[in-house]
């Protein structure tokens, strides 16, 4: 089911997302981005008329993880003592 207009809004359409908290793979995903913020996750209503509808097609979605590497010791103003 879709909802009126919204513009500023970008709906994400994949083949599946990865629920996380549920430990499964679900097919298909849809997630809704207003401004910078994810506002749902296969929501009940799709809005309407979004600024932007991407279909990504056979992708897997993980909205929400963020690869959190971080190499403090590579590169720098010499070296760890710059940091």
């Amino acid at each position: 089911m879709r909802t009126s207009s919204s513009a500023g809004t970008t709906v994400l359409r994949a083949a599946r997302w990865a629920d996380v908290e549920a430990g499964e793979v679900r097919s298909p995903a849809v997630v809704v981005i207003e401004g910078n913020r994810i506002a749902a996750g296969n929501p009940a209503r799709v809005p309407d008329n979004p600024a932007q509808d991407i279909d990504l097609g056979d992708v897997t979605l993980m909205p929400g993880l963020m690869d959190m590497e971080l190499n403090l010791l590579i590169g720098g103003p010499g070296g760890p003592e710059g940091l």
